[in-house]
């Protein structure tokens, strides 16, 4: 069982007393109390960046989760966060165009963000990973992708885009939808890459275990040099699991992947 927050935590937030649950989902680390959410923040620094952004967010075409403050300011407490609890079911089934214009929205939000320094101090795997897949630290770091990997390294190209904060896990579960509201965008995990990199690592995603259909891979492919950003979203993936779970988690995570790097391959050969 992980560890729950203590009454400390729930005091901290005004959580003490409501019925506290385990949310399905998660990792186990989201615990509901009333109307408000509270979650394991494994990186405090920038929970609490992140939660001055989200606070003062302006929703138009996309919902979020507001961060919550104790009382003394702070977004995090004893590694613990809070928001207000976000109604809806996570089930992307025939909603994949609502997501991805609520993604967009979200991304027209936070153009004007600046880039913190924070970013620069990471050193978590999925930062290494991040940084890898773009060309900012070697590839020898991964070790070997298998031969799908090697595929999609040899179609990078410079990417010209702008980059700006953007949400970096866009998968199932970190989308909220109820009735005609608009999607909540929930469980941000903040980068800095191109607004369509994003949209990018949601239609990989969800081709590859929440059974998207293909034609999501052509919907997008108008996008300029989504071909590249395809490519990215997928070495990330295939990175993290190597770092993670070394060569058995690229082959899995390969055969998952192969019709969106059969369309990178091909789209970026012609």
């Amino acid at each position: 069982m992980r560890e729950r927050p203590s009454p400390c935590v729930l005091r901290a937030f005004g959580a003490e007393h409501a019925a506290l649950r385990r949310v399905t989902g998660g990792q186990g680390a989201t615990f509901r109390a009333g109307d408000i959410a509270i979650k394991r923040c494994d990186e405090p620094e920038e929970s609490e960046w992140l939660g001055r952004i989200l606070t003062e967010i302006k929703e138009d075409g996309f919902r979020v989760a507001r961060p919550m403050r104790s009382p003394n300011g702070r977004f995090v407490v004893d590694g613990w966060c809070a928001h207000r609890w976000v109604s809806g079911s996570p089930r992307l089934r025939g909603r994949w165009g609502e997501a991805v214009a609520a993604l967009r929205a979200f991304h027209r939000a936070l153009r004007e963000v600046r880039r913190p320094r924070l970013f620069d101090r990471r050193t978590n795997m999925f930062a290494v990973a991040d940084r890898i897949a773009w060309d900012e630290e070697p590839l020898k770091r991964a070790g070997n992708l298998g031969t799908d990997g090697a595929r999609l390294l040899r179609c990078l190209r410079p990417v010209r885009a702008r980059s700006q904060l953007i949400q970096g896990d866009p998968s199932e579960g970190n989308f909220l939808f109820d009735g005609d509201l608009p999607p909540a965008v929930i469980d941000v995990a903040p980068y800095w890459r191109p607004a369509d990199y994003s949209v990018a690592v949601f239609v990989a995603d969800g081709v590859a275990w929440s059974k998207a259909p293909r034609e999501l891979l052509a919907c997008v492919r108008p996008v300029p040099e989504m071909d590249q950003l395809l490519a990215r979203a997928v070495l990330f993936r295939l990175i993290v699991g190597k770092l993670f779970r070394r060569g058995e988690a690229v082959a899995r995570r390969s055969a998952a992947y192969a019709p969106v790097i059969d369309a990178v391959v091909e789209w970026s050969c012609r």
